[in-house]
């Protein structure tokens, strides 16, 4: 923090503050019974995991190629959306809340401002 132009009686206040504050949150967490030791919890969760909770490995439906859904759907038509996951295929607003968000996506990424692009273009605009 002196690198930062602070000196050294505002450092060991800023720290007494912080440990302060920290306090603080800790004991509101304790009064309100916010405050969750999850260690004790742990061997019986892990238990209860191992005892009745079974995954498949995954299974490729469809391999995207690295497209988005707005391109994947402009390129190969709505039959694209076939191999969608049953919960989001069969149920119009998950579809509707899908397609949305990779409308965003593509937008955001294909803006000017994006700093992916922005990176690229700054040492252009500083010449």
């Amino acid at each position: 923090m002196p690198e930062a132009g602070y000196t050294a009686e505002e450092v060991e206040s800023i720290r007494a503050e912080v440990a302060e504050f920290e306090k603080l949150r800790y004991e509101i967490k304790l009064t309100s019974g916010d405050l969750l030791d999850m260690k004790r919890f742990e061997p019986a969760m892990r238990h209860l995991l191992d005892m009745y909770v079974r995954a498949d490995d995954s299974e490729v439906l469809m391999d995207f190629e690295e497209l988005s859904l707005i391109e994947l759907i402009v390129e190969k038509g709505l039959a694209a959306t076939v191999a969608l996951p049953d919960d989001i295929r069969n149920n119009q607003d998950a579809m509707a809340e899908t397609i949305e968000n990779n409308v965003r996506k593509t937008i955001v990424d294909e803006n000017p401002v994006n700093p992916k692009y922005y990176g690229a273009c700054r040492s252009c605009w500083m010449n």
